[in-house]
């Protein structure tokens, strides 16, 4: 939710999907969502994206941010699992054919861990739009694979953005100056 209210005030003509698929992070963004009377600019949702739809559970990490799907990434950097949360899944590409969400301009993606997965789940919204992307990484070895994946099978390039992001973009894409965004 931080980083969707940030872009709502940076990118003042876009419509920012927000998701946050854990109840009381998800509560407390729409509530400063609601507090900043940016409801027309930012949709919250409150499902995890992935590559299939259904509930998984959420490993509730001790730091804001940090819950995964994912028991090792939740416990990581001295943090603790302080709970589990069973939540609801979608993939992007379902979003979008079922016109819940419009064709992306951008999508941030920062999952702990789930990133290639979320990433799968919007391979035909990728193709029709070619969004930029930027992407944070959790786990060492899924940088190459997620590069890999955007360059051979989507056309894109990737550049790295300090030691774990990575931001990426179609050379034929879309208009640079989004007018979308999902975080």
């Amino acid at each position: 939710g931080t980083y969707s209210i940030a872009m709502s005030r940076s990118m003042e003509d876009s419509l920012i999907y927000s998701f946050e698929p854990n109840p009381q992070p998800y509560l407390k963004m729409t509530e400063n969502i609601d507090l900043m009377d940016l409801r027309t600019r930012v949709v919250p949702m409150n499902i995890a994206l992935s590559s299939q739809e259904g509930r998984r559970t959420l490993f509730v990490s001790s730091a804001s941010g940090m819950s995964s799907f994912y028991r090792e990434q939740a416990a990581s950097e001295g943090n603790n699992v302080t709970g589990v949360k069973t939540v609801d899944c979608c993939s992007i590409d379902r979003l979008i054919r079922e016109g819940i969400c419009r064709l992306p301009g951008v999508i941030k993606i920062d999952v702990e861990g789930h990133e290639y997965d979320v990433l799968k789940g919007a391979e035909d919204t990728i193709k029709s739009s070619a969004p930029q992307m930027f992407i944070e990484l959790h786990n060492a070895g899924e940088g190459p694979d997620i590069e890999k994946y955007l360059s051979c099978d989507l056309n894109y390039s990737c550049t790295g953005v300090g030691e774990r992001a990575i931001w990426c973009h179609n050379p034929e894409g879309r208009d640079p100056r989004p007018q979308l965004a999902f975080t």
